[in-house]
């Protein structure tokens, strides 16, 4: 692949590999990394590896679980080539979890203690913007139905 620009300065070079690690996902009990490969100045493919600890949610109690994710991004910038500025990014992923729970299904009956395992396929959608500085760290904000 040639890259041809009409501006008079070349743009920004990027790494083609980042792997990052999500800050914020202690909050809430978990650990997020994600690998993201550069496949074109307008795409890239992230796939990311979650570990969740205890979690309550609703009347169930997640024990645990994991989840592997897969994005497949495209930039929208004309400006500055991938992984760089704004994208929109249709994905797919899997989560796995266990629960230890009591459960009230109506007053006429007892609680009934349910213990199991939940797997979940999905399909999203992603919209975010990435900005890398000092050509090392990245900040990746984004958000979307899934």
């Amino acid at each position: 692949v040639q890259n041809v620009w009409a501006q008079e300065s070349e743009p920004p070079s990027y790494k083609a590999n980042y792997v990052k690690l999500n800050l914020l996902s202690p909050i809430f009990n978990s650990l997020h990394a994600a690998y993201e490969r550069v496949l074109s100045n307008d795409k890239s493919l992230q796939i990311g590896l979650l570990y969740q600890s205890k979690v309550d949610a609703f009347d169930a109690n997640l024990t645990g679980g994991f989840g592997l994710d897969a994005d497949l991004r495209f930039y929208l910038s004309n400006k500055k080539p991938a992984p760089y500025g704004f994208f929109v990014a249709p994905g797919l992923s899997y989560r796995y979890y266990k629960y230890d729970g009591i459960y009230f299904f109506d007053i006429d009956n007892p609680p009934t203690d349910e213990k199991g395992n939940i797997n979940r396929i999905s399909l999203g959608l992603v919209v975010g913007g990435q900005w890398i500085f000092k050509n090392k760290v990245t900040l990746d904000v984004w958000g979307g139905p899934g």
